[in-house]
This record gives structure tokens, sequence and C-alpha cells, in this order.
């Protein structure tokens, strides 16, 4: 089918995990190429994309979107990486300790932090003003996105700093349902 109907079939169906890069979260260190605290262009490079994207002032952080690899970035007022958000449709499949995280249904994801949340160290859950789950021993917050009439799971990764508070220091666009 070509026209309208096949682009927004496109833009609404998830891209099978086998087609996505598989990135493994190291939590509060960075997941696949990216490492928290390097700047806007170190980023770029280490994604093969150097000088393809700009910075755009998003409240606290700036924001850097990759639409191509189907990534957010959040950097704060010095450049240095916050935040790393994977498109729950387009972006890498996150790993972390063996649990896929992107593109998920999200009650299988809260489940499984609050099975984890049950071993040491604690307090391990945090929520979100809307709602949505925190591991603040992962750095990872579950945000959502829509395909079609479902929502997937959309993973923002974060670094040390940005758990503390990760409702100050990312913009309110990364916590949205898209």
């Amino acid at each position: 089918m070509s026209g309208p109907q096949s682009l927004f079939d496109f833009w609404w169906t998830p891209t099978p995990d086998g087609e996505r890069p598989q990135w493994t979260l190291d939590p509060f260190v960075g997941a696949g190429p990216l490492r928290f605290g390097m700047n806007h262009n170190e980023a770029l490079t280490a994604l093969g994309s150097p000088g393809s994207a700009t910075l755009d002032s998003r409240g606290p952080a700036l924001e850097c979107r990759l639409r191509h690899l189907g990534l957010t970035l959040y950097f704060d007022r010095r450049e240095a990486l916050l935040g790393i958000a994977s498109d729950a449709l387009k972006g890498p499949q996150v790993l972390a300790d063996g649990t896929a995280l992107t593109g998920r249904t999200p009650s299988v994801l809260e489940r499984w932090i609050t099975d984890r949340a049950t071993r040491p160290p604690t307090p391990e859950i945090l929520r979100m003003p809307g709602g949505q789950p925190a591991s603040r021993t992962l750095g990872l917050v579950i945000g959502l996105q829509r395909s079609h009439d479902l929502l997937l799971t959309r993973p923002v990764l974060l670094s040390r700093e940005a758990t503390r508070n990760p409702a100050l220091v990312l913009p309110n666009e990364a916590w949205i349902i898209r």
C-alpha cells in the first residue's frame, strides 16, 4: 500500500527488536556508545552523526532530538549529557539486567521494577509527577509513548545527578506521553 496510509503505518509501527541497535544500560555511566557527562559534539560523534543536530533550550536542560536514530538527548547548561530517551517505536533496544526496556508493555516493566525493588538497596522506586515508575539504582524512568491505540515504554536513562530529582532536572517534555 502506498500513500498516506503507509506513511501512517510506518510512523506508528514499532521497529522489530532484531532491527534495532541493542544497547546495554550501565547505570550512571551510559548506554550504547553514549556516556553521561560527554558534551554535545562528543555524543553526536559517538553516534556517527557529527554536526547533525542542534541543541534547543527546554527549561532547565538543553534538548537534542535525533529522530533518524530514535533518540532524544538531554544536556545541562554546560552541555554535559544528563539523559538519554529511546523512542518506543524507532529507538535502540536498551537492556538492563538482561531485560528489554524499549517498546514494551508498561505494566510488565512496572512489575519488573517493583520486583527488583524487593532486593537491597532500598528505597528503589521513585514516582514521577505523572505516575511513571523510576528506578533510583538504575537511573531509569519508564516513559510512555503511543503506538496506534496502545502505550509502549520509552525508557529515559539518567545520570546520577539527574536521578536525584529528574522532574526538576529534565524538561517537562521528557515526561509527557508522546
